[in-house]
């Protein structure tokens, strides 16, 4: 890996580099607490590699990828903020190096000259962020919630400590990790170390300090924040980034909160005298510097990081490198700022003052005045840079002497700090997102797990440094073949491939090893004794295993897991002494309901059904036995919990009531996991996509084009299957295009319905649509099932809302909002495909089809206006100008009209909804009525079409329509109708005495119901639990679901699937996520 290099930029490395050098340590990421980036050490131009370090694994970033774009506010491009550990960030003293990894779960010791490991040390979960080397210690937080203090010599364990007192390990970011994980860098200040627990402040997130010299605890604080990035502190205060949100302040004497800074998010963050400098956030001229004592924010820039050296401010972007008078640039920018705000505030007064009057002119010409002096700052602001060039290496930067170093993909460069001139470039492998200067040398760390080390003066090539894998990594003996022979037998007995796997007493880990090897499984041994624990762990480092495989040294009978989280459990002392685990209750809470199986294998003698009957009650009774040679292998499987409810169609179930009926949801809820996908390939959450759906585990999230089938237990993705041209938008002003039953997923595209065997997401059938209209052919609509039969309905051709822009997103909202229509319904058999019927009369309003009791159910025009319409969606005045509507219901086996009846809809001027439930079927819909939105609902007997009862009333929502005023579906849960703000009996027609909905924040979305409880999202996600000692419940105070239905009661969990992709908010988390009753 050489590059050439010219006479020319020789020259300049001779002359920039005549001072003398001073080798300096580096024991934090970027260099000391204040994250300044800066050493005082000279590096002598030009740098040869001098060795390279290949990690097994690459780095396993916590969070996927930003959204590409937010339509509404026209931002696009957007950055990923959430960015701490793409790299292996490397930290040293002498002639050590160390750095932590997320792939391995190790902290690793290498020796600075050679690049050779000299030792490492196991944690229990993920490390994210660079240790802190203090007074020859080692100090890191891992996932798993402690905090380590290390030998720096050799690796041994000084002192360990938990951050939270509880023990509960949940499947996070797609590993086992603690509820309360450890991501923010450690700081070690006058004896004392400081960090941040936790992810989720619902759960408890909490700040510490510590001594750093025995672990004891100094102070500790709840916080209300969510603490991501590496944490800085001044003399007095400690700074906490907090992910795409506002950094935290807080007093270090005690922890006490101090408030926050303005910042659009972001982990990149400098501590300069009074000002901070944190981003970048998620837009493009978002790099915020703050005044630390008043708060104020001084200044917005365009980049992504920036170092200050002396008066002098050095800021990197996508494409560009600038350096700047700090504080020239910061004075004129405050008084700027001082001069908006005043300008801001006239033009205020501006508008409350009469038109034409001597005080209004002389407004207007203080006014021109301020937009005058503000462009002169302006312009000097722009005369405060000394240079600016192009740059390519935007993924991070530092400072030696006078030389900036900086890194891009597959390459780095040195850039005089005076000048702006590159002087010297060498290739590397990755994007360089790490850099660090250690004593004479520069290592650059990549996104491929590369370590690369330069020095001056090195002679010889540079030496590659790889830690090899060994595919056998346990003896070949009598034992080989057994536990070969075990794996291979419970893996396809039980067909238990993918998932979470725990190992109880897994000893030295050779069944973990051999289960892994044979599947997609993730392997978790638990075992007591600390030497086999050692001893495994070493096997399956050396397999290149570890990471998909890991050990936690724990008690077997106390598994600190969350319930319903493990696909398979086996145990490997059953199969070394033929002895039970010792407790099945443990081992049932932790199964997953829908088949998580438990597996266990003898040799020598087959299992006794009764015995394991007996061992297994009350829960596990139902036993299978297999014996192959002398190996007995027995398993059971856990069925569905008992009241949990499914989400099969867009509104639940074929009736439309937005309820799954499960009655396990309901009091305190906890995360039970949190992860992928991301916003990445999710549609935008304004553009309001189909809901996610859930049948038998399994939860089934729409992306763009994509659906993603996940373990809705644990949030392992099973399989994700491309469905091109499916997308369907502005779900509320049409029909879903999804539906899940026990064996098939299906979705519409275009013309077809295809479906996906649910285990496998393999393509099974594709069912063609009837064309019943030949001089335009329609495009499959509405979706849905009973029994064998599928429902389908013909529209016209770009009826539905299929556009991703900023216009699109616009034309969803607002009033006479345009409805989705349909031509004609017809059915087919599941089975075969078969056309069993089909009906074509009048225009279809999509919103209206409902099924329930052997019937499907309808709201039809035959208005002349509407039927002449070409586009297939139209507001509901000109669906209903003219002509009869009717109430339709036909009978779903035949096809036969059973009735069609017609009604008034005078009072429906905005979206229309019907519901089916206790043989009632409710019609609703909105109206401008005097400067209030009014809702009107009519109920009617399902059976006769007879109306039962009639009720409206008005409400306080905005007139607008910009935030869903007009479209509130209602949500039938048993004999009562919510229906916004107020509920309703579906017998009767009285109102619920008592009952008002508060939303509780700002939300446009629909409700999701469970047997007992209300989803919605105000802000964040919430849950109002109807019981008697019920009431609201933020899920999560960090994070928002979408803009329409995207909260699913089922299962016995809530599931949330990532939807506010495009949201430029200020929420710390964007993740899908799953909750349980606690």
């Amino acid at each position: 890996m050489y590059k050439y290099v010219s006479l020319f930029i020789l020259f300049s490395l001779i002359v920039a580099n005549s001072a003398p050098t001073q080798a300096e340590d580096w024991p934090t990421f970027m260099h000391d607490k204040h994250r300044s980036g800066v050493t005082g050490e000279r590096l002598k131009l030009p740098l040869t590699e001098s060795w390279l370090f290949k990690a097994t694994h690459a780095p396993q970033p916590a969070w996927p990828e930003a959204a590409k774009q937010d339509f509404w506010h026209r931002q696009f491009n957007l950055r990923s903020t959430v960015t701490y550990d793409r790299a292996f960030q490397v930290v040293g003293t002498g002639q050590t190096l160390f750095f932590g990894s997320s792939a391995d779960d190790k902290v690793y010791a290498l020796d600075a000259r050679t690049g050779r490991q000299r030792w490492n040390f196991f944690t229990e979960g993920p490390i994210r962020l660079a240790p802190y080397i203090s007074d020859n210690k080692v100090y890191v937080g891992s996932d798993d919630g402690c905090v380590y203090c290390l030998s720096a010599n050799n690796g041994s364990l000084i002192w360990k400590h938990k951050g939270a007192e509880a023990d509960r390990m949940i499947p996070g970011n797609g590993r086992m990790i603690s509820m309360w994980p450890v991501r923010t860098g450690l700081l070690v200040d006058d004896g004392i170390l400081y960090f941040a627990g936790g992810v989720f402040p619902n759960q408890g997130t909490f700040l510490s300090a510590l001594s750093a010299q025995d672990g004891s605890v100094k102070w500790e604080q709840r916080v209300a924040i969510s603490p991501q990035g590496y944490m800085l502190a001044s003399d007095k205060r400690l700074y906490v980034p907090t992910g795409r949100t506002n950094p935290a302040i807080f007093a270090r004497t005690d922890g006490a909160a101090l408030g926050e800074l303005p910042s659009a998010g972001g982990t990149f963050a400098l501590l300069t005298e009074n000002v901070l400098v944190t981003g970048p956030g998620l837009r493009t001229k978002e790099l915020d510097a703050s005044d630390v004592e008043t708060k104020d924010k001084i200044a917005t820039f365009g980049g992504l990081r920036m170092l200050v050296s002396g008066p002098t401010a050095y800021m990197q972007s996508e494409n560009q490198l600038s350096a700047f008078d700090r504080g020239a640039y910061l004075g004129l920018s405050k008084e700027r700022n001082r001069l908006i705000r005043r300008r801001d505030a006239i033009k205020e007064r501006l508008k409350k003052t009469g038109k034409n009057t001597p005080e209004a002119k002389k407004l207007q010409e203080e006014i021109v005045t301020l937009t005058k002096h503000i462009s002169e700052l302006t312009a000097k602001m722009k005369d405060c840079y000394h240079w600016t060039i192009r740059c390519e290496y935007p993924y991070a930067m530092i400072m030696a002497g006078d030389v900036l170093f900086v890194g891009g993909e597959d390459k780095i460069a040195a850039i005089k700090a005076s000048t702006g001139k590159t002087v010297w470039d060498a290739p590397i492998g990755g994007k360089a997102y790490g850099l660090s200067i250690i004593n004479g040398g520069l290592y650059v760390s990549t996104d491929k797990g590369r370590i690369h080390c330069f020095r001056s003066g090195v002679k010889e090539d540079p030496k590659v440094v790889a830690t090899g894998t060994d595919t056998n990594p346990y003896p070949r003996d009598a034992l080989t073949q057994r536990y070969a022979e075990t794996a291979r037998l419970i893996l396809e007995q039980t067909g238990v491939t993918k998932g979470y796997c725990l190992v109880l007493d897994c000893g030295r880990g050779r069944l973990t090893y051999e289960l892994a090897r044979r599947s997609e499984l993730k392997v978790i041994g638990i075992e007591e004794d600390p030497g086999n624990v050692a001893a495994a762990r070493d096997a399956i480092d050396k397999a290149g295993l570890y990471g998909r495989v890991v050990f936690h040294q724990k008690d077997t009978t106390s598994l600190p897991y969350t319930k319903y989280f493990a696909n398979l459990v086996v145990s490997n002392q059953a199969l070394q002494t033929g002895k039970l685990p010792p407790a099945s209750d443990a081992v049932f809470r932790i199964l997953r309901p829908c088949g998580g199986t438990l597996a266990l294998v003898r040799s020598g003698s087959a299992f006794d059904r009764e015995q394991l009957k007996k061992w297994g009650q009350p829960h596990l009774v139902d036993w299978k036995t297999e014996n192959t040679g002398d190996i007995s292998l027995a398993w059971t499987s856990r069925p569905a919990l008992d009241g949990a409810g499914e989400w099969t169609h867009t509104y639940a179930e074929p009736g439309n009531t937005a309820c799954s009926g499960d009655t396990i949801v309901k009091g305190k809820m906890a995360v039970q996991w949190f992860g992928r996908p991301g916003p990445r390939r999710m549609i935008d959450r304004h553009h309001r996509n189909v809901p996610p759906l859930f049948k038998d585990g399994r939860l089934f999230a729409p992306g763009d084009c994509i659906v993603y089938a996940i373990d809705a237990y644990n949030g392992t993705i099973e399989w994700q299957v491309e469905v091109p041209k499916s997308r369907r938008l502005g779900v509320f002003l049409d029909s879903g295009s999804m539906a899940v039953d026990k064996q098939c997923l299906y979705v519409v595209a275009q013309d077809k319905c295809y479906s996906f065997d649910v285990r496998t997401g393999r393509s099974s059938t594709s069912f063609e649509m009837p064309q019943l209209i030949e001089s335009e052919p329609r495009e499959w609509g509405y979706i849905a099932y009973s029994g064998n039969l599928l429902f389908g309905s013909g529209r016209r051709k770009g009826a539905s809302y299929t556009e991703t822009s900023y216009k699109a997103d616009d034309s969803l909202w607002y009033r006479n909002m345009n409805l989705v229509t349909s031509d004609y319904l017809f059915a087919t058999d599941k089975r075969d495909g078969r056309l069993l019927w089909k009906y074509h009369a009048g225009l279809i309003l999509n919103t209206t089809i409902t099924v329930g009791d052997g019937r499907i159910y309808f709201l039809e025009t035959d208005s002349p206006k509407a039927m002449a319409d070409t586009l297939g969606r139209m507001p509901a005045k000109k669906l209903f100008d003219g002509g009869k509507q009717y109430l339709v219901a036909i009978d779903t086996e035949t096809g036969q009209v059973v009735y069609k009846t017609k009604i008034d809809i005078t009072n429906f001027e905005e979206p229309v909804y019907l519901n089916y439930a206790g043989g009632v079927l409710l019609l609703s819909g909105s109206r401008l009525l005097a400067d209030r939105v009014y809702y009107h609902y009519c109920a009617y007997d399902a059976h006769s079409c007879e109306v039962r009862w009639q009720a409206d009333h008005s409400t306080d929502l905005a007139t607008d329509g910009a935030h869903g005023e007009y479209n509130r579906h209602p949500t039938i849960i048993r004999q009562t109708v919510y229906a916004w703000p107020y509920a309703y009996n579906l017998k009767t027609g009285d109102r619920i005495e008592g009952w008002e909905f508060d939303r509780r924040g700002h939300g446009c979305g629909g409700v999701s119901a469970s047997a007992q409880c209300l989803f919605w999202r105000g802000g964040n996600p919430w849950m109002y639990d109807l019981g008697p000692e019920g009431g609201p419940q933020r899920l999560t105070a960090v994070s928002r679901p979408g803009c329409w239905i995207n909260m699913i009661p089922a299962g016995g969990l809530v599931l949330i699937p990532e939807s506010s992709s495009g949201c430029t908010c200020g929420f710390a988390v964007q993740t899908s996520l799953a909750l349980v009753p606690q």
